[in-house]
């Protein structure tokens, strides 16, 4: 793979980390990182097509008819609907390029430049950690968009974009103890990126996402619990104990603030109510074949912000398609679900004894999870890369298992640099 096209995936992948939630430049941050993922590497065709250069058969059709109906919508929306929302018009869009940055990921990935993008993304997801922790516990301190909230008397909220980057970050973080030979120095410094990525997951309270984690780490430490050296296993365990108290605290407390006295969840009460809203304006605007897009919303009484709250997306991922791209999105989308889901069974049996591969395997199953209550491919631009970032991975590994030298994204002088 040529030097040049690595540097420029990195750094393009620290940008789309870097930039997104930045106050000052908002969500347009990623468009410059996207773009540096998709039209530089594209514009400036090198590499070893032999290697890395030949197109995946497995979603490409898939991605591409999602990527033709967003387009449609997207057209829609800009000259048929009267109103453009900025925020939705920019989520729109910046999803879209999303879909197309898979291929030029999956394009320029192999060995060498895997290894370097699982680090960078872990360092880029603990520097934000990090600027998270500061918004937390100094309020003034914004640097990084956000929503800071108490919960209970004990915990502060603050929901970010950024816990999807630490969720990949700590899998690749498990997946790298289990698989290296690491000394004590090296031991450390995995702890505590893993400890500050961790406390980002659960301040910014998606419990979804938080049980989805500790599932996916759960059943992976479990399968290669023996490749653990034993200094690894007594730093998980010292860290698993506090982890786990301050995660059963934090969900009482989460659990009694959005709770009513006939002990009904009043955040679940609420997205029944904004489903039902979202379906029933489908069938007053007939909107049923395309949806109704990210241009025109409708007013939620019920959002907890006084006088309403508009909304242009439902919190059901999976409704949301529907919603906003009709019955022929949602098509689309379930090909693309079922057919990631095809390729992991079809080659678990072969594959079961890959760390990599089932790590991935686990994190892509635990999207489509978190999806029934987040939005990871049609509103969540975060998200959205980490899936597709663990899909081209997902796909290499398998392509290079064919080979003798079956693939495991580390270089070959990893031992000596950590050892």
């Amino acid at each position: 793979m040529d030097q040049r096209i690595k540097r420029r995936l990195i750094v393009a992948m620290c940008l789309l980390s870097a930039l997104g939630g930045l106050k000052v430049l908002g969500g347009w941050a990623y468009a410059l990182a996207l773009y540096l993922i998709v039209i530089i590497p594209l514009w400036k065709n090198e590499g070893n097509r032999d290697d890395t250069g030949s197109m995946s058969r497995s979603f490409k059709l898939q991605i591409l008819v999602i990527v033709c109906v967003m387009t449609i919508r997207f057209f829609m929306d800009a000259f048929v609907q009267p109103i453009i929302t900025t925020g939705p018009w920019k989520i729109a869009y910046l999803s879209g390029l999303l879909y197309l940055a898979y291929f030029t990921m999956y394009r320029y990935l192999d060995r060498e430049s895997s290894f370097s993008v699982m680090q960078q993304l872990i360092y880029v997801a603990t520097a934000m950690s990090v600027l998270n922790l500061l918004q937390v516990f100094v309020p003034s301190f914004e640097i990084i968009a956000g929503t800071r909230s108490e919960v209970g008397e004990s915990f502060v909220r603050y929901q970010s974009v950024y816990y999807h980057f630490s969720v990949l970050s700590i899998l690749f973080i498990v997946y790298l103890l289990s698989n290296m030979k690491v000394d004590s120095k090296g031991i450390m410094s995995y702890a505590i990126m893993g400890s500050l990525n961790f406390i980002t997951v659960i301040i910014t309270g998606y419990r979804a996402t938080l049980f989805v984690l500790l599932a996916c780490l759960g059943i992976y430490l479990l399968r290669f619990w023996s490749r653990l050296h034993l200094k690894a296993k007594l730093v998980l365990f010292v860290l698993l104990l506090p982890f786990l108290f301050y995660i059963y605290s934090y969900t009482v407390e989460r659990n009694i603030e959005t709770t009513e006295s006939d002990e009904t969840d009043t955040s679940l009460v609420y997205r029944l109510i904004e489903a039902g809203m979202g379906i029933d304006k489908l069938t007053i605007d007939d909107s049923w074949i395309w949806g109704i897009g990210y241009a025109d919303g409708f007013l939620n009484e019920w959002g907890g912000v006084v006088g309403g709250q508009e909304t242009y997306f439902l919190h059901n991922g999976y409704l949301s398609i529907l919603y906003n791209y009709g019955v022929v999105g949602s098509i689309a989308w379930t090909l693309l679900m079922l057919t990631v889901l095809v390729f992991i069974v079809r080659y678990l049996k072969r594959m079961w004894r890959s760390p990599i591969y089932v790590l991935l395997s686990l994190y892509l199953v635990g999207q489509f999870v978190v999806n029934y209550s987040s939005g990871v491919f049609n509103r969540e631009p975060s998200v959205t890369f980490c899936f597709f970032l663990a899909l081209a991975l997902l796909e290499k590994t398998v392509k290079y298992s064919n080979k003798e030298d079956q693939w495991q994204p580390v270089p070959q002088n990893l031992r000596r640099v950590f050892a």
